[in-house]
């Protein structure tokens, strides 16, 4: 698999970097990370994920700091579900991801596309994001990853009650997310969390793995004092101006 297919021509598949992920990913337990690997390969034959990757190279070479409308479909995701795909680095060179939780509405966005087209954009958002974590770890010569920011202002349980979403963005992670983007996230800040939010994580965390525990950070009102070391004033400033709630 590391030798033969066109995937095997690629950095982001078959470099040192990437097969650190899968091992680091896999608590270093080699048979695990190669059973990982084995399920990307097939994912990438699934659906034709080498080809795609040459237009992703394209639009990471012309637009580094790409947004939604720059994937299939993206206008429909940037009315419906706007993130913020490229919202700058911190100050160690990591990649910040902004998500407005206020701003998505699954059910205009499942009425707007096909679950065939949800798919489609995703897998792009896959590969570009594959291609730009490796491109950035070569640049550092180091394991780069990922600082998303959850923002909660607004949100509420129509947003994130939705069966149908949750059922096809459930499926895309078991079968695509989880082969494909392994040790991506270095920390989760959730801002702007309510109360209930704090009091619902505290009694499920012992649930969640300690290696994803450790990476979550929930935060008030008063986030700003807990991730300024993460973002500069200029970014957050923009980042809250990109969001609708």
């Amino acid at each position: 698999l590391l030798t033969t297919g066109k995937h095997s021509e690629f950095p982001e598949v078959v470099g040192h970097f990437n097969l650190l992920r899968f091992l680091r990913g896999c608590n270093r337990e080699i048979p695990e990370a190669v059973k990982l690997f084995k399920k990307h390969i097939a994912l990438r034959a699934e659906f034709n994920l080498d080809e795609v990757r040459q237009r992703m190279v394209k639009i990471l070479d012309e637009k580094p700091l790409f947004g939604q409308e720059d994937l299939t479909h993206g206008s429909a995701w940037a009315e419906h579900f706007p993130n913020q795909l490229s919202a700058g680095e911190n100050p160690s060179g990591h990649v910040i991801i902004y998500l407005p939780e206020g701003d998505h509405n699954t059910k205009n966005l499942m009425e707007a596309l096909t679950v065939e087209q949800i798919w489609e954009t995703k897998l792009e958002d896959l590969i570009l994001r594959q291609i730009q974590m490796d491109r950035l770890s070569r640049k550092y010569n180091r394991l780069m990853k990922q600082v998303v920011i959850v923002d909660c202002a607004g949100a509420s349980m129509a947003n994130l009650n939705n069966k149908e979403w949750s059922a096809v963005d459930k499926d895309f992670s078991d079968r695509a997310l989880t082969c494909t983007h392994v040790e991506f996230v270095g920390r989760i800040f959730l801002i702007n969390a309510p109360m209930i939010v704090r009091t619902l994580y505290a009694m499920a965390k012992h649930a969640i793995p300690k290696r994803t525990r450790s990476r979550i950070f929930i935060h008030g009102h008063d986030y700003r004092k807990h991730i300024m070391d993460q973002i500069s004033t200029r970014t957050l400033s923009a980042l809250i101006s990109f969001r609708k709630a």
